[in-house]
């Protein structure tokens, strides 16, 4: 972590790093409502993570067990630690290519030229359209769409926002991720010397976001 990170900066990254130890290692960006998905909104454990915790760490589970084995566990483990599951139809998102990831990490990781930005944005956004998504996977494709365009292209960059905004509010439990885009929106009217539509912007997310910074239940 940087030097200078803020005590926040601390809290948010040992909730997600202190998970990862003790809990599912790999990132998965079709996860909207999870500290386990490398989009970065947010930033404490919500409550499938800490069923994730609980199911992961749970006595029915030990080393070495093979995946059927696991398959057949836990639908038990499930039963005992979240009752309100049973019954309910599962949804399946569709996969997420390892090429849409690197292409978003490419886009938005450091180390990148502008150009190098834009070509792998573009080919995220490529991506999640021939895959049919129109959940938030799509809305985040607009996001690194957005960033290399700002400052030469803004209103380019406004219609990406747009974009996202759209996509997030189709999506259950994207409260936080409509907010962050929120503030977006609000820096591109305060780059065009509108305070008020600023304010007016972000208005309505300030509750959202702080609704979800809330500590989550207890593990």
């Amino acid at each position: 972590m940087p030097n200078d990170a803020s005590p926040q900066e601390v809290r948010d990254c040992l909730h997600d790093e202190l998970a990862q130890a003790i809990g599912p290692l790999k990132d998965l960006y079709r996860l909207p409502d999870s500290v386990f998905n490398d989009d970065n909104v947010h930033t404490v454990l919500k409550g499938f993570d800490m069923m994730m915790l609980k199911a992961y760490c749970s006595p029915e589970l030990r080393s070495g067990m093979n995946r059927g084995q696991v398959v057949q566990v836990l639908p038990r483990v499930f039963n005992r630690i979240n009752q309100d599951g049973n019954g309910r139809a599962a949804k399946f998102p569709t996969r997420t290519p390892k090429s849409w990831a690197q292409a978003v990490q490419t886009a938005l990781g450091p180390g990148s030229k502008t150009s190098q930005r834009i070509t792998a944005a573009n080919q995220a956004l490529k991506i999640a359209k021939a895959m049919g998504w129109s959940d938030h996977r799509l809305a985040f494709a607009h996001y690194p769409s957005s960033r290399p365009v700002l400052a030469s292209y803004p209103k380019a960059a406004f219609q990406h926002f747009v974009a996202a905004d759209h996509y997030y509010a189709a999506t259950p439990d994207a409260e936080p991720h409509r907010a962050y885009v929120a503030t977006q929106y609000a820096a591109h009217a305060v780059s065009k010397g509108d305070g008020v539509r600023a304010l007016t912007l972000i208005g309505p997310h300030i509750d959202r976001a702080a609704r979800n910074k809330k500590r989550s239940p207890a593990l």
